[in-house]
């Protein structure tokens, strides 16, 4: 009976290993379970941040970028008129000059100033509007 006794105990308690086993086997999994999830969401924040970074870098790259073009349209343009100016009053010089100069054969003598404020005059007028 005392065997028995003993032997009823040893399986009482291994059963009872059993149980303190698998209650804490559960206990881990619940664990790592939660873990996993945190780290997980941790991962998916992680994520969103860096997209809403590379959001904001190529949006700031984008501005920056449209900024210079405006500037060199602005630049562009300035230099464009600039050139255009100069090649105006360049041209009004040789228009003088021939202009001058046709005026000097058809009268048969060098052009006196007075010709040349009337073959400017002239050119202002009517020559520059077109």
């Amino acid at each position: 009976m005392k065997h028995l006794e003993g032997r009823k105990r040893e399986i009482a308690g291994a059963y009872k290993a059993v149980d303190d086993t698998r209650t804490e086997m559960e206990r881990l999994r619940a664990e790592y379970q939660e873990r996993l999830t945190k780290i997980e969401a941790e991962a998916r924040g992680r994520i969103q941040d860096t997209v809403k970074e590379a959001q904001h870098q190529r949006e700031a790259i984008i501005a920056d970028a449209r900024a210079q073009a405006e500037e060199i349209m602005r630049d562009g343009s300035s230099d464009i008129e600039i050139e255009r100016i100069e090649t105006l009053t360049r041209m009004r010089g040789t228009l003088d000059a021939v202009a001058l100069n046709a005026l000097s054969k058809s009268i048969g003598s060098d052009s006196t100033p007075i010709h040349r404020e009337l073959v400017d005059e002239y050119i202002k007028t009517h020559v520059a509007r077109s």
